[in-house]
């Protein structure tokens, strides 16, 4: 299987999992953050470092900062 559709399988999984229960901001971070926008991961993972609107989550924060490294 290539790479490419390894990585885009792990994104989905994230996607479904991590978008239920967000509401307001934090799903329109999560949403821009899936279709490629990296500053909304960055904002996304703010959210998730501090607590903000989502359940507070270091290393969900630290998946996505990491993201935005790869890119």
């Amino acid at each position: 299987m290539n790479a490419r559709l390894l990585g885009w399988s792990a994104a989905a999984l994230f996607s479904l999992s991590a978008c239920s229960g967000l509401t307001g901001e934090a799903r329109t971070d999560h949403t821009n953050c899936m279709q490629g926008s990296y500053g909304s991961c960055i904002s996304l993972g703010d959210r998730y470092q501090d607590g903000d609107g989502v359940e507070r989550d270091v290393d969900r924060a630290a998946k996505l900062y990491l993201r935005t490294c790869r890119h």
